[in-house]
């Protein structure tokens, strides 16, 4: 069974992927209360540098990203130990996990994240979905037909809220 990151374990996370220069970021939507929302959120890769081998996907609420780097264990590398205030997303068969660091308020399903990482970004969020494995998940290409990913992708994860550490 792959290793899925877990409370305790430290990830680091590449400075220039996290608002730097080569940072990307997408918008998730949602409807809450009966309202809409949005919000913005960095997405970067991470690895796994303590308790397992392993890598995966970051969303990082664009507003919050001081708060993460407040919270870095290592002097000028972005390097964090996951605990109680981030969430997760994970597939169906539990064998792939996302992280996401943001207001807690916020209740998007897991879906909301994965969608526009193919849909907004193109050929560059393949590499951040890599991690997801969506081929081998799916059955499809996330360099490929987006609209067909997309739709492959809800029914993976629609429905299913983040998941608290």
């Amino acid at each position: 069974m792959p290793y899925l990151v877990q409370k305790g374990n430290t990830i680091h996370v590449p400075a220039e992927l996290l608002g730097g220069e080569k940072s990307s970021t997408i918008t998730v939507e949602w409807s809450q209360r009966l309202s809409g929302r949005q919000q913005d959120y960095y997405v970067c890769n991470y690895t796994v540098k303590s308790g397992g081998e392993s890598d995966g996907v970051i969303y990082v609420q664009t507003d919050k990203l001081d708060d993460l780097k407040a919270k870095k264990i290592d002097g000028g590398d972005y390097t964090f130990r996951i605990d109680e205030s981030f969430q997760y997303g994970q597939n169906q068969e539990q064998t792939k996990r996302f992280l996401v660091f943001h207001n807690m308020n916020n209740w998007p399903y897991q879906h909301r994240f994965v969608e526009p990482t193919i849909t907004a970004l193109g050929a560059k969020g393949k590499k951040f979905v890599e991690p997801l494995d969506l081929k081998g998940l799916l059955g499809i290409d996330p360099a490929g037909d987006a609209v067909q990913g997309v739709d492959m992708v809800a029914r993976c994860f629609v429905g299913d809220y983040l998941h608290s550490y």
